[in-house]
């Protein structure tokens, strides 16, 4: 089974798959990607205003 997946026709026929796959579904890709970063970004940006890094203003008095 490894001498299979080492063959040249065969990594090229899988290539060749996985292109025609991404232009197929480009549009859900770029959909799906646009979305995680846009979560991302609101994780990042409702952390910074909870203050995750620990510090405490009672603590400090």
């Amino acid at each position: 089974m490894k001498h299979l997946f080492k063959h040249p026709l065969v990594v090229f026929g899988l290539g060749i798959a996985a292109g025609y796959f991404v232009h197929k579904y480009r549009r859900e890709i770029l959909a799906s990607a646009t979305e995680f970063s846009e979560k991302g970004r609101e994780f990042v940006l409702g952390s910074q205003e909870h203050d995750v890094a620990g510090t405490c203003e009672e603590c400090e008095e």
